[in-house]
């Protein structure tokens, strides 16, 4: 009962850091099949081919920004549009409503090697309402979904090939280092502005 009022407060104050700490991390398993993960995989090739190889981010860190010149949108806007949609809809039933008008702020994909990892234990999106990561591929060992709880532990998320995960853009998140193997996933946010 306590975690239930404490999670309706932390609703109408999304965009407050403290706030977005007290809200879960949403798992939606095999949202996506290996067809629309592969749709996926063709983006980037198709991102490649227009714009050039991925931008190294950080050490084994690659990442294309997929909706650059509207790529996402002409070439997989019904996939946009249920990704969309499900951020959406997880938003209204979980934590504040507030992405109801919301739109794509961006579609990155990432993609990371062997000592790659997200190791700020409060990296926030800054700016985005929502964030909707999906798994395309796991790294062989590492490389697991993090967040930084209200109490100050680690919790580690079950992510999973075509796995959603959604969580307020704010909410303190990372990645542990790759230890082996690729990890590669589409991280969607949407945000009060116009679609990007």
């Amino acid at each position: 009962m306590a975690l239930r009022a404490a999670q309706a407060r932390a609703r109408k104050a999304l965009v407050d850091r403290a706030a977005a700490q007290k809200l879960p991390v949403i798992r939606v398993p095999k949202f996506l099949n290996d067809g629309a993960l592969d749709a996926i995989d063709a983006l980037g090739t198709a991102h490649a081919l227009v714009h050039g190889p991925p931008v190294a981010a950080r050490t084994a860190w690659r990442t294309q920004y997929l909706n650059a010149d509207g790529l996402a949108r002409t070439q997989a806007g019904a996939l946009l549009d249920r990704l969309v949609a499900l951020a959406k809809d997880v938003d209204s039933e979980h934590f504040s409503g507030n992405a109801k008008e919301c739109e794509t702020r961006c579609v990155e994909l990432h993609d990371c090697g062997e000592g790659a990892g997200l190791d700020d234990p409060t990296h926030f999106d800054s700016g985005s309402v929502v964030t909707l990561d999906v798994c395309l591929h796991e790294a062989d060992a590492g490389g697991r979904f993090q967040t930084l709880e209200e109490d100050g532990s680690t919790l580690e998320h079950v992510f999973e090939r075509g796995d959603a995960l959604i969580f307020p853009s704010y909410k303190y998140h990372g990645v542990s280092r790759v230890e082996s193997g690729r990890r590669r996933v589409l991280v969607l946010e949407l945000w009060n502005g116009e679609e990007r």
